[in-house]
């Protein structure tokens, strides 16, 4: 199959219409901005000092999902808190129109993010100031994911790009509007590994394709290549997302230096 025979569609989070069109169905980027692990939905109680500290923070995150961010002074500190984000390729994130600060708390909203990866959170004090603060995470994962009447040539593949995190359960729906006899010819992990079996679990009525699939591999795009085995036609892809609930965990850490000291995983934050 030649190159120009090959498109790779990123499916838009519904009820988005604009597709991004993608030259290439990559892999999760490499992280180059390393950290303390935590996962979006955790709480951090830690500081900055002294003056110049830098913490630094990592989570996995989609293409598609959205990310909000608070970042407040602990009780009685005087730290001026500084946010920064991170993409999985280590340059920065530009938050401007997401972000605020009010009565000295950082405030990012429903930030969206490009790519799925590991991203990173930088956490330091303005002015030279030092002190305590809380970190508190949140992410909203793409629910739904689909394009109508994506056209697809006699003889040609298109991939779909699946955003994933660990434990993704999604139920793929393929309806043909026209007569071309597609089929679902490959299902490939975000490190490019086939897997037949994946395609054994969708099954067939009419110009229907549908299934359910649990993808153990993240963060990263899984591509559902479908191809055409005559005429052109029409496909309309839904694909329904369920992440892992987050464990919402409180993560204190020791202010003179980003280790990990406690865990209350059971409840989290509101």
């Amino acid at each position: 199959m030649s190159p120009a025979s090959r498109r790779c569609r990123r499916l838009p989070a519904a009820p988005a219409v604009l597709a991004v069109l993608l030259f290439l169905a990559a892999p999760a980027l490499g992280m180059s901005f390393p950290g303390v692990p935590i996962e979006a939905g955790d709480q951090v109680t830690s500081g900055i000092d002294p003056a110049g500290d830098e913490d630094r923070f990592e989570f996995d995150g989609v293409a598609g999902g959205k990310l909000s961010v608070t970042l407040a002074p602990a009780k009685g500190s005087e730290l001026l808190p500084s946010l920064r984000l991170y993409a999985p390729d280590g340059s920065e994130i530009s938050t401007d129109g997401f972000v605020r600060v009010k009565k000295g708390r950082v405030v990012l909203r429903k930030l969206p993010l490009p790519v799925s990866g590991r991203y990173g959170l930088s956490v330091a004090g303005g002015d030279g100031t030092t002190g305590g603060y809380v970190l508190k995470t949140k992410a909203a994962w793409p629910k739904k994911l689909s394009a109508r009447r994506e056209p697809l040539g006699a003889g040609e593949t298109i991939d779909f790009a699946i955003p994933s995190l660990p434990g993704l359960v999604v139920k793929v729906k393929i309806r043909e509007r026209g007569e071309g006899g597609f089929e679902p010819i490959a299902f490939l992990t975000p490190d490019g590994e086939d897997l037949p079996d994946a395609l054994a679990l969708l099954t067939r009525k009419k110009t229907t394709v549908k299934g359910t699939l649990t993808l153990g591999r993240g963060p990263g795009d899984y591509v559902l290549r479908i191809g055409s085995a005559s005429a052109a036609t029409e496909l309309d892809v839904t694909v329904k997302c369920r992440y892992p609930r987050p464990l919402r965990r409180r993560i204190e850490l020791s202010p003179l230096e980003p280790a990990i000291t406690a865990f209350d995983p059971p409840n989290g934050w509101d």
